[in-house]
């Protein structure tokens, strides 16, 4: 069967996978309906969205000065197109695990867009493992590529999650990030985030290559309220 991700691939660098040693998740996944997004509440995972990468509220209400940034839904290519920011090479397999979650309807993902192209992202878990209740949206993997920083582009992407978890019935968001990350807790205090906890944190995962990594890192917990 063709591998639906090696053709985004191609059509997003131009080059083939590198699939040397690879055992990735995709293998493990339906084949992936390229275009589909998150059910809304109250639909079936069964039954998704076809949102084709739209965009996110009226380009005329954005809420920065730069008209070319635009907020949209992810689709499968994303995969690979955002394959170039820091270190996502590294995370594919857990980037296909999440874009499974995503079509169920388990995780909102959207990505912002430059002339076109990707340069950030941001995922938030519909049901976290610290509350199943689905009364919190967990932020996770919140990017955007250095090149592009400090141009409201993160500012825009924390807001939109923030207002489409509000959609389906989330009353706090909740986030985790480094201890050491100064500029990263800057932006989630201006935001209304407060530090709640710490948490001590380790993340083991295997690149394409088939080698493993971990990740130790010291957290802040943070939280605020959606209401």
């Amino acid at each position: 069967m063709e591998r639906s991700f090696e053709r985004a691939f191609e059509r997003a660098w131009g080059q083939p996978v590198d699939r040397s040693g690879d055992e990735v998740a995709e293998q493990r996944l339906q084949q992936p309906a390229d275009r589909w997004a998150e059910p809304a509440v109250g639909q079936s995972p069964q039954q998704p969205v076809d949102r084709s990468g739209e965009r996110i509220g009226d380009p005329a209400e954005a809420h920065s000065p730069q008209p070319d940034v635009v907020i949209r839904w992810a689709v499968y290519e994303d995969i690979a197109r955002l394959e170039r920011l820091s270190d996502i090479w590294e995370l594919r397999e857990t980037n296909l695990r999440a874009f499974d979650a995503y079509r169920s309807g388990r995780l909102l993902w959207l990505i912002a867009d430059v002339d076109g192209v990707p340069v950030g992202t941001v995922w938030g878990e519909l049901f976290p493992e610290h509350d199943r209740s689905g009364a919190t949206v967990h932020i996770v993997s919140f990017r955007v590529d250095d090149a592009y920083q400090n141009r409201g582009i993160g500012s825009r992407l924390l807001q939109t999650v923030e207002e489409e978890a509000k959609k389906r019935g989330r009353r706090r968001a909740t986030l985790f990030v480094a201890q050491d990350n100064e500029g990263a807790i800057r932006l989630y205090r201006r935001f209304g985030y407060e530090i709640v906890g710490t948490r001590a944190s380790r993340f083991d995962y295997r690149d394409p290559a088939g080698r493993r990594h971990s990740r130790v890192e010291d957290q802040f917990v943070m939280a605020k309220s959606l209401s």
